[in-house]
């Protein structure tokens, strides 16, 4: 076996242990995680005929996944050295030459079953300030250009180098609002939010879409759609003047800039399959209220992958 069929497991019930004892008042979080990452794991034996003792460590991963996030906001040495375990196990596999998609698809499960438990689906935070959404928007255009040209120039290793660059976002998250840096990050939150909050929900959605979408193209297009097209229809819809019918909160505007730039770049990565993804994508961004985002699209447009 593996060495890491013997690490991962032993950190999993390390890390564990250690929060369900820091945090005594929640012991039932802890638990629930882990059994449901349990049952992702007997999926995974399911659908893909691998033995116990292969699913073990990918299982693993997304118990620490959701342990992460659970500690994060209450105790940020444990999130950054729980972030540091996971950085290093993906850079030994990747070594190795392991699949890295199955793992990825793990700590994006494990981290989703946690933002779920933790946070629920819904983001309350004010987006009233309009200097501050563009703000946001483009440094999130530009993060996600970064990410894209990884997969262009370096496809032979974008898997790694794009989860390290989202593991930045967790690691970022875990700065807590008395570091230098601070400074710059709390001028691009919104009032009322938690730090680092939005970074995570970002990082979890592009996780779910490099675990579980494995044509190259469409991928490309989903990461487009989450990573660039939402911050345009933002930077765009924030000056529109023709509210939609079924959300008065955001504009037309807005949802056919996202069209727009989802459509053609849909059109030239899937042809006309492409267009009807940026349909269904732009109907669904424009419609979220209440839901994150940063969610919602990734796990639309997996589905749509799916059925396309």
């Amino acid at each position: 076996m593996d060495v890491a069929s013997y690490v991962l497991p032993a950190f999993a019930l390390i890390i564990t242990a250690l929060q369900a004892y820091r945090r005594p008042r929640q012991p039932g979080a802890y638990a629930f995680s882990v059994v449901l990452c349990l049952l992702y794991a007997g999926v995974v034996m399911v659908s893909s005929q691998e033995t116990l003792a292969a699913v073990i460590p990918v299982m693993s991963l997304a118990v620490i996944a959701a342990n992460t996030i659970f500690s994060y906001s209450n105790h940020r040495a444990d999130f950054l050295a729980s972030t540091g375990i996971v950085i290093a196990a993906m850079l030994y596999l990747f070594a190795l030459g392991t699949d890295l998609v199955p793992f990825i698809e793990a700590f994006a499960v494990g981290s989703l079953v946690a933002l779920v438990l933790k946070y629920g689906y819904y983001q309350k935070a004010n987006r009233e300030d309009k200097k501050l959404e563009k703000r946001r928007d483009f440094f999130q255009i530009i993060i996600g250009m970064v990410s894209i040209l990884v997969f262009v120039l370096a496809k032979p290793y974008a898997y790694i180098l794009v989860f390290l660059f989202v593991m930045i976002g967790y690691t970022i998250a875990g700065f807590g609002t008395n570091h230098r840096a601070a400074g710059f990050l709390k001028s691009m939150e919104r009032t009322g939010s938690v730090f680092g909050a939005g970074a995570i929900y970002m990082a979890v959605g592009t996780l779910l879409i490099l675990g579980s979408i494995t044509d190259y193209n469409y991928l490309l297009l989903a990461l487009v759609a989450l990573l660039i097209c939402d911050a345009v229809a933002t930077i765009v819809g924030v000056h529109g003047r023709h509210r939609l019918p079924y959300n008065k909160k955001k504009t037309l505007e807005g949802s056919l800039a996202y069209f727009a730039v989802l459509s053609i770049v849909g059109f030239m990565l899937a042809s006309y399959y492409g267009i009807i993804f940026a349909a269904v994508l732009a109907l669904l961004e424009g419609a979220l209220d209440t839901v994150d985002d940063n969610i919602a699209v990734p796990l639309a447009a997996i589905a749509m992958y799916f059925i396309l």
